[in-house]
């Protein structure tokens, strides 16, 4: 299993009303523009998170398809004091989306 699919499990199981506000906020994400910067912020270098309350996830567009937004990690902010861990979150993305744009895509990894 990935990181995002516990995470969505854990939400699921745990946490229902953040996991319905989740899907909720999902199907509005999909649906329309990306203009709602609480909810849709850039982080810096091309990662954006995705916040539902609590609930971030955070990602990047592939470059030759704007429509794909890449899900990388995700955590639940519990106060401002997560900055360090929220850093973390955000430089792992910025090496996964480095990994891709170098290596692309490919189902059999």
């Amino acid at each position: 299993k990935s990181e995002i699919e516990e995470f969505l499990n854990y939400l699921s199981d745990k946490k229902k009303p953040e996991f319905n506000k989740l899907m909720s906020l999902l199907f509005i994400f999909i649906n329309s523009d990306l203009n709602n910067v609480k909810k849709f912020r850039h982080e810096g270098d091309g990662i954006f998170a995705l916040k539902s309350y609590q609930v971030r996830f955070y990602g990047f567009f592939l470059p030759d398809n704007k429509t794909i937004f890449l899900c990388c990690s995700a955590s639940i902010k519990k106060d401002n004091k997560n900055n360090k861990k929220i850093k973390l979150i955000i430089e792992k993305c910025k090496k996964i989306k480095s990994f891709v744009l170098k290596e692309g895509l490919n189902e059999k990894r």
